[in-house]
């Protein structure tokens, strides 16, 4: 028995183990699903519905040697995004990083190929610069990095073309063999493949270069694009890997003119065996003179190509680029030079690397230090990309964007710098913070005179609510006395030492101490306002004070009765410039119901058996509230001139169709009041974009889109009777879920977004526009029929269509 014992275990364990592991269901892995979609060359099926192309060489030697088991999901590269979003695919190959795909799904980290895209044009179609696609049919494949990449050219260019947006490369050669466009993106490996059996002529406008990677689904398969990155970087190492061969096969015969079908190919190099069998020596070695000529010629042409493409791309990117060897700038495109204020590349190429950024970032991290750390970084990782403060010539600091990509040159490495200014839309989330600030302030110091007892009690609070609530420093209010040294006695202050303010002995009517903003503002009765005390020598006398307690900008306001100055709000920022012209607005507005405050006070105080007096004196402040921010809203309007009188129409449209509803006044008054701000959040839209005359960009669209949400931001702090900030948020919102921003749908939206929504909608069509003429009642009431119940709700589309046709409402346009 030991002997056979013994015999089972050495024989049947090796043998029949693995056989039972093979056959054992779920002890197999998975096979790994991948997309693909008909991009020749670098991925797509062939005419035997056989995964080809470069990444699907690329990615069957990887398979191969960790054991993988690959299935193909043919899909078009709309839909294959989809399908890796919702985890229907593991994987995805070529597909351009971007830091928005980058949030939906996972890339590897090594590039595996680099591409960029040009414009083709239909013959008989000139297409010499970016302003010749102005008004134009372009077809371009949906959702690509090449297309978004092209309308931020556009955009920055002014040019508004027409885009047709398709699912996959194939669509877009059939509207181009359709004649049906103008012009067709395509990337310029499939472009060059594919361009001469459609007749299309390729242009010099090129679309920036793109990584190319692998993706997978988000958190799914971290090991798989590790195991990739090793592999690729592997390939890379040696040059007679499989990533070469297919670089050869795939991309340089497809890049190059005149490119043949692989079995082409075969039967060429069957000829020259036989070619080689039958011709004499001297034939052959006159044959491959003349073969490797035309190598160099077409090396030659294809280096000057490359070059040509990436001056083109160099010189017409809204970014800046510099070239950077480690040591001195070798190179700069000219949107750098406008960024930086060069007079040209040599003078560029001068400076110093350290003048290009202040000498600490904004952490407070120096800047030598950090810049040398983030250039190691992206030596060590191929690419890094982060936020950085630069310095222009004149010595202006800004946020940037920052981009480093090591690239061979010659050689050796240099490193290319791309540069995105952020200035402008950091200045924009600046105004709408202030904005933001200044009618928080408005109401909460409003709110405080409502509910005020006392005098001294309301000049305290409002004080505190200055510097406490609404992030100012220092605020304080003093009256204007009319003894012999006309001096200003404090009442109230926050922010300050208690009894600081009596040592500065000021003087309203003139003296040594008569310059003061606060003196300044009684004596002129109107506001005064320093951005930057350190930098004006009229204050001079207030430096030392300034520095003491950090302050930068003031304003001081004064308190008039009959026109007459009695007293004056001063307040304080740690910031210079922090009192911009629409505060300034709102802070007159302030202290114009702080002195009707105060005035209704003392009425009440020398007639205290008036009870009518003090709900009076609490109308009157919530009605000065609600016109005041009415006339800033009238103030935003200002800014666009095409819609000029939008807010207030749609207002009184809103109103009548509230009152066709049967809504009670209380409810009436909030729908006008929430219709006269509903487009408050446009003060974050750049005044250039509104008007435009022209139609807007994708990108520009999306901006202008964000307004609803920016309004509910700035009013959502604010006291009102009625929920106004949701209003607007809503007032985009659609009965069947296709509004924005949060896809609300029928009773999720309040009824009073619902009737200003659809104010809004038929003020717009029956006003002009700078982009079209005004639509007529017609078109209007048909839109109305055709979205009732669907995009608007139906009780109120019935209203407002018994207003016009049966009751003969007039807009006013």
């Amino acid at each position: 028995m030991h002997w056979s014992q013994t015999l089972i275990r050495k024989f049947t364990v090796p043998v029949l183990l693995p056989l039972l592991l093979a056959f054992t269901p779920g002890l197999q892995a998975e096979p790994l699903r991948i997309g693909i979609y008909q991009n020749p060359p670098k991925i797509f099926l062939d005419q035997q519905q056989q995964p080809s192309g470069f990444f699907p060489a690329i990615l069957e030697e990887i398979a191969a040697n960790k054991g993988w088991q690959l299935n193909y999901h043919p899909c078009q590269w709309d839909a294959c995004l989809e399908m890796l979003a919702a985890g229907e695919i593991d994987l995805l190959p070529d597909v351009a990083w971007s830091a928005e795909r980058a949030k939906r799904f996972d890339f590897n980290s090594e590039v595996v190929l680099y591409n960029w895209s040009t414009l083709y044009r239909r013959g008989g179609i000139e297409l010499e610069s970016l302003a010749d696609l102005d008004g134009r049919l372009v077809a371009v494949l949906r959702g690509s990095i090449q297309y978004q990449q092209l309308v931020k050219q556009l955009a920055a260019e002014g040019v508004a073309p027409h885009f047709i947006e398709v699912g996959s490369p194939a669509q877009l050669l059939e509207l181009a063999a359709e004649g049906e466009v103008d012009a067709v993106l395509l990337n310029r490996l499939y472009g060059q493949q594919e361009r001469r059996t459609l007749g299309l002529r390729p242009t010099h406008l090129i679309v920036e270069q793109s990584h190319l990677h692998f993706a997978a689904t988000a958190e799914r398969h971290s090991e798989i694009l590790t195991a990739i990155d090793q592999q690729l970087v592997q390939f890379k190492g040696d040059r007679r890997s499989s990533y070469y061969r297919a670089m050869t096969e795939w991309i340089e015969n497809a890049s190059s003119p005149g490119h043949s079908p692989a079995w082409l190919s075969w039967l060429l190099q069957g000829l020259i065996v036989l070619a080689i069998v039958l011709l004499t020596a001297t034939w052959l070695q006159r044959k491959q003179l003349r073969h490797r000529k035309s190598e160099l010629i077409h090396s030659r042409r294809a280096i000057q190509q490359g070059e040509q493409l990436y001056r083109t791309l160099f010189q017409h990117t809204a970014d800046a680029i510099l070239l950077y060897d480690g040591d001195r700038f070798e190179d700069c495109n000219q949107a750098a030079l406008s960024m930086f204020g060069y007079p040209d590349p040599q003078a560029f190429a001068a400076i110093e690397r350290d003048a290009l950024f202040p000498s600490h970032q904004a952490d407070g991290t120096p800047s030598i230090k950090a810049a040398d750390q983030r250039l190691a970084q992206a030596m060590a990782s191929g690419f890094e990309r982060f936020e950085w403060l630069h310095r222009r010539a004149g010595g202006e600091v800004f946020p940037t964007e920052t981009t480093l990509i090591p690239m061979k040159l010659d050689g050796h490495t240099i490193v290319q710098v791309s540069i995105r200014d952020l200035s402008q839309q950091q200045a924009h989330e600046t105004q709408l913070e202030h904005l933001s600030r200044s009618l928080y302030t408005l109401s909460q110091v409003n709110h405080a005179m409502i509910h005020a007892q006392s005098e001294e009690q309301l000049l305290v609070r409002i004080c505190r609510l200055i510097t406490e609530d609404c992030g100012y420093q220092i605020a304080w209010i003093g009256y204007a006395q009319r003894d012999q040294q006309y001096s200003i006695l404090p009442q109230a202050q926050a922010g300050l030492p208690m009894g600081y303010l009596d040592t500065l002995s000021l003087n309203w009517r003139g003296g040594e101490h008569s310059t003061h903003p606060s003196a300044l503002a009684i004596r002129h009765g109107s506001e005064v306002v320093v951005n930057d005390i350190q930098h004006q020598p009229r204050y001079a006398a207030l430096h030392h004070e300034a520095r003491h307690f950090g302050y930068r900008s003031c304003i001081a306001l004064p308190l008039q009765r009959d026109q007459q100055a009695f007293g004056v709000l001063t307040i304080y920022s740690q910031h210079p410039h922090d009192f911009g012209p629409d505060e300034i607005v709102l802070l007159r507005q302030l202290v114009d119901d702080l002195a009707f405050a105060i005035k209704a006070l003392r009425q009440q105080g020398e007639y205290p058996d008036l009870a009518q007096t003090h709900e009076d004196y609490q109308h009157q402040l919530q009605q000065a509230m609600l016109q005041t921010i009415q006339s800033f809203a009238v103030m935003l309007e200002m800014r666009d001139p095409y819609t000029a009188g939008h807010q207030r129409r749609s207002a009184e449209l809103a109103v009548a169709i509230a009152r066709e509803l049967g809504m009670d006044e209380q409810r009436i008054d909030g729908v006008h009041f929430a219709s006269m701000l509903h487009d408050i959040g446009n003060i974050q839209v750049p005044a250039e974009i509104l008007i435009r005359p022209g139609r807007l960009s994708d990108a520009e669209t999306k901006l202008m889109r964000n307004h609803a949400e920016a309004g509910y931001t700035i009013l959502q702090d604010i006291h009102f009777p009625w929920p106004v900030a949701e209003f607007i948020y809503c007032h985009h919102e659609r009965q069947d879920g296709s509004g924005y921003p949060r896809g609300l749908r029928d009773e999720q939206i309040p009824l009073e977004a619902r009737i200003i929504g659809v104010a809004d909608v038929v003020e717009a069509m029956l006003s002009h526009r700078p982009y079209r003429s005004a639509l007529g009642l017609e078109t209007t009431m048909k839109e109305l029929r055709e979205g009732r119940g669907t995009r608007y709700d139906p009780e109120v589309v019935d209203a407002c269509i018994r207003l016009f046709e049966e009751k003969d409402y007039n807009l006013g346009v």
